[in-house]
């Protein structure tokens, strides 16, 4: 026999599923994207490139407090890799769940609708998960003839505070990506709703090397000298890119020890995506630089980069 009541409401409440999926939809992270496993390997799908995914030790307590449906923010100095690691430990929570699906939700300036939508959401066949990072969800803002960017969606202290905080208290799992001065900012709000917080930046020599594996010794020595705080993970990764390309070692390593992140970022542009014609290149490249490192831009600071 057939109950069709129950058959009703389950039905309901799949379409009511399908219609907060449907709201969801445009910021909904799709973590294929991220990563790729490839003999046996899980690669990061980077913007210059695939990388093999090497493990910082931050992971397990990530994915732990999400197996808690508690708030955890990594936070660290600008690239090594924060980003990558938090989705690293979604991606592992998402493996773990047995019969669910897991739909990682981007977060922004509307994170109420998005909060108050997820929270619907989580009682049903998926678990969902909502991400923040600083250097995804950005405002804009005038100041005098210039563009500043700023590294910080919730433009407004208040609101990053009140989203931990709502998110806490709904237990919806959480992870926010703050940069080390974003984090000293919001850190008694991170202690005052309980939230996990990691930080990940003392790992330069097993990242830069495991991202550089196979590459010659001199390339992953001349990264670690020459970027000992930050962005050490994103130049191992541009530094890998360069080498593929150019096949000599001493020519990468001294690109490395005299560029910043930016400018080796450029001579990445010039010579593998552009081919290596600088001409062509240079009134081009710092928009498609800016672009990749800090997304898409209003049309506006486009002109103005």
């Amino acid at each position: 026999e057939v109950d069709l009541s129950q058959l009703e409401e389950r039905l309901r409440r799949l379409s009511e599923g399908l219609e907060l999926l449907r709201r969801l939809s445009p910021h909904i992270l799709d973590l294929g994207q991220v990563f790729v496993e490839e003999g046996g390997r899980l690669l990061v799908r980077s913007p210059f490139g695939p990388v093999e995914y090497v493990e910082v030790g931050v992971e397990g307590r990530v994915r732990e407090a999400l197996s808690s449906g508690r708030v955890v923010v990594v936070y660290g100095p600008r690239g090594v890799g924060k980003s990558t690691a938090a989705l690293k430990a979604i991606y592992d929570f998402a493996k773990a769940q047995s019969g669910k699906a897991v739909v990682v939700v981007r977060v922004g300036e509307d994170w109420k609708e998005a909060l108050r939508t997820v929270a619907r959401l989580r009682d049903g066949p998926l678990v969902p998960v909502l991400y923040y990072d600083t250097l995804e969800a950005r405002g804009y803002e005038r100041r005098g003839e210039g563009v500043e960017v700023l590294y910080s969606a919730m433009t407004h202290a208040k609101s990053l505070a009140d989203f931990l905080h709502d998110a806490a208290l709904l237990r919806v799992p959480t992870v926010v990506v703050l940069a080390e001065e974003d984090y000293r900012a919001y850190e008694d709000v991170v202690k005052r709703v309980g939230a996990e917080a990691v930080r990940l930046g003392c790992e330069a020599e097993a990242l830069v090397r495991g991202i550089l594996r196979g590459v010659p010794d001199a390339v992953a020595e001349a990264v670690l000298e020459r970027y000992k705080g930050e962005f050490y993970a994103v130049a191992a990764a541009l530094a890998k890119a360069l080498y593929e390309e150019w096949r000599d070692p001493a020519k990468v390593a001294e690109a490395v020890k005299r560029l910043d992140v930016y400018s080796l970022a450029l001579a990445y542009l010039w010579h593998v995506v552009l081919g290596g014609d600088e001409a062509t290149a240079r009134p081009v490249a710092p928009l498609i630089l800016a672009t990749g490192f800090f997304g898409p831009h209003p049309p506006k600071l486009a002109k103005a980069v």
